[in-house]
């Protein structure tokens, strides 16, 4: 699976950024860790594996609300990012894109979910209506709040790591 099998052409994306204070390849080795997404989301109570891979890799995430989605990740490229397709086991999934990038010792990391196709209109432009200004917004706001736990998480991780380089 890769992400050329989408035509994305009329398809609606909400990005949302954060810098980190440490390299690409640095951050793409703690987040994309087995099991990692449980630590750090906000909102994830399990996250049990199902295949760890890179390529290929699935998992289940349970979220304190209850809901159980499913992730398969694809396009997996150490040090730059994967995508994900995220969903219940049976219905319909959302492609959420992760990447990252940056020099030395500092990066940042862009995720960009993508919505269902927007229907084409010949000469016309689909109106915002308000449910899709407070989708964008939501959605905008929930990763965010992601990327900012993550970014704690990658802090703690750092320290430690510190501190035992400096324990031996």
């Amino acid at each position: 699976m890769t992400i050329e099998m989408y035509d994305l052409t009329n398809v609606r994306s909400t990005d949302a950024k954060l810098r980190y204070p440490v390299s690409a390849q640095r951050l793409f080795e703690i987040m994309s860790a087995e099991g990692a997404f449980g630590d750090y989301h906000p909102w994830v109570v399990k996250n049990p594996i199902i295949k760890w891979c890179g390529n290929g890799s699935e998992d289940m995430i349970e979220m304190k609300d209850g809901k159980v989605n499913y992730r398969t990740f694809f396009n997996w490229n150490p040090g730059v990012g994967y995508d994900i397709m995220l969903g219940p086991e049976k219905g319909p999934r959302r492609l959420i894109r992760w990447r990252i990038k940056g020099a030395g010792d500092q990066c940042v990391m862009t995720v960009q979910t993508f919505d269902m196709p927007w229907p084409k209109t010949p000469g016309k432009k689909r109106p915002r209506r308000f449910e899709d200004v407070m989708k964008i917004g939501l959605t905008k706001w929930y990763v965010g709040q992601v990327l900012r736990s993550l970014r704690k998480y990658v802090e703690a991780a750092e320290r430690n790591r510190a501190i035992a380089s400096t324990a031996v």
